[in-house]
């Protein structure tokens, strides 16, 4: 008589693990009939040598003299905060921000493609439900919270309202570099190299009496902020500065991708800033006051990082020819090759940290995927 098989093979998990292998059969077929695996798209862009090129306008850089720290503590971030229209229940199925949240957790930290050798932290408001960050945990971000900031006179629409509360990351010492993503990133390769950008140097503070105001507050001697240009719905690719319809302007950082070294004499220069009514367009909270604080005929000058590691209004060319990273949402949408390809990644996040969940239910539980 044949040996027969234990029972974790016999009884174990049959139901859940064929549907996620059914899961992730469907999706490859899916993403391979329409050519949109990410695996398939950026091969022949890797072959070419197609990575994110060093960036296209870096004058004025200004080294500093801080030498880098032998064992550097960079982290790539994001800010989660509960939308304005919406009670916090702890359900996320419905919540395409959480979700965004989840499929960078999964690229920059799981998938052999897209991830790096650093951390992903999620900075969450004080009223995030404790099953989010728990299920942030499991995906493998770390979780800290943060504080609300606003200002009375600001008048934006309320879920930009929030978005100040990412001015207090600045204060987060305890790390060397950190790179901001919103959650409405979605990478095409490993954003890994951004830390060694050449726009990312300390820089020296030029401080000049006649362009900083007192009000203001003091100035750090050094700094380091570099981010992402916003491309227009009609650029190129790589978007250059030489053609109008790249950029909507080139001296316009966009928040959606920052990368700076955290300084709590800059982060109370930025709350000095926004308490004083009039000093920046509310319209785009953050983003306006950063590029008030940081605008290039000013004492601490923003720097552009590479032209190819972020588009804004990203079309498939962009993909294909190696763009490291799109600022799009991967819900909703018209069905275009574009939307299919971002929604894909959120299918392989969830097939990913569904079966990662039942692995660890088996070897903590019962041998069925669930915890004695």
């Amino acid at each position: 008589m044949s040996p027969s098989l234990p029972r974790f093979y016999t009884d174990a998990l049959p139901l859940k693990v064929a549907v996620i292998l059914l899961f992730f059969i469907a999706t490859s077929l899916f993403i391979h009939r329409e050519s949109l695996s990410p695996t398939s798209l950026h091969k022949e862009s890797q072959d070419k040598g197609l990575q994110p090129s060093p960036p296209d306008h870096v004058t004025g850089i200004n080294p500093g003299s801080a030498p880098v720290p032998e064992v550097p503590n960079y982290a790539f971030a994001a800010l989660l905060v509960r939308q304005a229209d919406k009670k916090d229940d702890g359900k996320w199925d419905d919540d395409p921000y959480f979700w965004g949240l989840r499929i960078l957790a999964y690229q920059l930290l799981h998938h052999s493609e897209t991830r790096s050798d650093y951390p992903f932290v999620v900075f969450v408001s004080n009223d995030t439900s404790e099953s989010k960050r728990d299920r942030l945990r499991k995906d493998g971000a770390v979780v800290k919270e943060v504080a609300p900031l606003n200002a009375d006179w600001v008048q934006t629409t309320p879920n930009y309202a929030e978005l100040f509360a990412k001015l207090r990351l600045w204060a987060h010492t305890e790390y060397d570099l950190l790179c901001l993503l919103d959650s409405d990133i979605v990478l095409a390769k490993s954003l890994g190299g951004l830390f060694d950008d050449p726009a990312v140097l300390e820089q020296k503070t030029a401080l000049d009496p006649e362009k900083h105001q007192e009000e203001e507050g003091a100035l750090p001697a050094t700094y380091v902020f570099a981010a992402a240009r916003e491309t227009g719905p009609g650029h190129q690719y790589p978007p250059s500065i030489d053609r109008k319809e790249d950029y909507f302007e080139l001296d316009h950082l966009n928040a959606g991708m920052m990368i700076f070294r955290p300084d709590k004499t800059l982060f109370e220069h930025y709350v000095k800033i926004l308490s004083q009514e009039g000093k920046f367009n509310p319209q785009f909270p953050e983003q306006s006051l950063l590029n008030y604080a940081h605008r290039w005929n000013a004492s601490m000058p923003w720097k552009p990082i590479g032209n190819t590691w972020n588009v804004n209004f990203p079309k498939m060319e962009d993909i294909e020819k190696g763009v490291a990273s799109v600022h799009e949402k991967w819900w909703g949408g018209d069905g275009s090759p574009l939307k299919r390809w971002l929604a894909a990644w959120k299918f392989r996040a969830e097939g990913f940290f569904e079966a990662l969940d039942l692995v660890e239910g088996v070897f903590e539980g019962d041998g069925r995927g669930g915890k004695r």
